[in-house]
């Protein structure tokens, strides 16, 4: 008796286990759509980013050359030398390789895939490349606000172009920034806030004592450190200070030194970035070597501009310079350090 029993519970469950498995069968069939569809998604937006910052990077050129051309080209209440004219928008293009090397370097890392762009490096050059690229389009658009009493205004079609560029631009890096932090987007404030306030307690470079000894590698985080601090400084300074102050340090009169300051923000960054891999020891990476080269030249295109600038132009031009020395030395002494790191 119990034997029949046994069996008739057995074909009971023989009959019952196929319409469980046929009805939990859907489920897991759209769960591994599900997956196979966000994989495929998450691949699509690498794959839209390694070609996205390569053309962010030569459109960001043309515009901010456009308008370098457009606004020192002329002026509006001088007739300038043809000479300082040509050494001035020289020097407006003394940031783009700077431009290049970041662009370069994220490009580089989205093709390597998510877990590279997640990495803080990635993300503060995400941020650094959609600030920065904001203050440009602000700068194209409200011209007038960002150059004073020498009001700059440009030409319709280049004014919406350099701004559209600009604004996707930034759009290309908040995207590839909030999809690599987490958190959701009412958090992003707050995740920015916090990050740049570390990131300026973090300036101090740890290491006590050792510090003294240049020849430590503790020592060798000084030097960006205070390139850091220094970027930063005249990047606040190109947004607040008064004229001729914040025509420091491109020297680029009040027509276009305000939104220069945009390019003296993504060096910060970057430099904070070269920074920190001192710090956790990866300054041999090839971000950071792209990086370093980029700040490298920097500085030294900016050094030969402002000799260029001595040696064969009106210094009468540049009253910063003589009103600010003090000031005028510490920018030298900033693109140095940069040529230098």
């Amino acid at each position: 008796m119990l034997g029949r029993l046994l069996i008739a519970i057995t074909a009971c469950h023989a009959l019952i286990t196929p319409r469980l498995l046929v009805q939990r069968a859907p489920a897991l069939k759209s769960t591994v759509a599900d997956a196979v569809n966000k994989g495929k998604a998450e691949k699509g937006k690498v794959s839209f980013l390694k070609t996205a910052y390569p053309v962010a990077s030569a459109a960001t050129t043309l515009a901010w050359t456009a308008c370098a051309m457009q606004a020192l080209g002329t002026h509006p209440r001088l007739t300038l030398p043809p000479l300082h004219t040509r050494l001035t928008i020289a020097q407006a293009l003394v940031p783009l390789p700077l431009v290049w090397a970041s662009c370069d370097a994220l490009k580089a890392a989205a093709e390597v895939g998510w877990s590279r762009l997640q990495s803080a490096t990635y993300r503060r050059l995400n941020l650094a490349l959609c600030a920065s690229s904001l203050w440009l389009a602000s700068a194209c658009w409200f011209a007038p606000a960002f150059t004073g009493a020498t009001t700059v205004t440009y030409a319709c079609k280049l004014k919406a172009g350099a701004t559209a560029i600009h604004l996707a631009t930034a759009g290309i890096a908040a995207g590839a920034w909030f999809e690599s932090s987490p958190g959701s987007l009412l958090q992003a404030p707050g995740r920015v806030v916090k990050g740049l306030a570390g990131s300026v307690m973090s300036l101090v470079p740890p290491g006590g004592d050792k510090l003294a000894d240049p020849d430590s590698a503790e020592a060798k985080v000084v030097a960006p450190a205070l390139l850091t601090a220094a970027l930063g400084a005249w990047t606040c300074a190109a947004l607040a200070a008064p004229f001729p102050t914040a025509t420091l340090p491109y020297a680029l009169g009040r027509r276009l030194s305000r939104a220069a300051g945009a390019h003296t923000l993504l060096a910060c960054a970057a430099a904070y970035c070269v920074r920190d891999a001192e710090v956790r020891g990866r300054s041999d990476a090839s971000t950071f070597v792209k990086l370093r080269k980029g700040l490298r030249a920097v500085g030294v295109l900016h050094l030969l501009c402002f000799a260029a600038k001595v040696a064969f132009d009106d210094w009468s031009q540049y009253p910063a310079a003589s009103t600010k020395p003090i000031l005028s030395v510490a920018s030298l002494a900033t693109y140095a350090a940069a040529a230098a790191i």
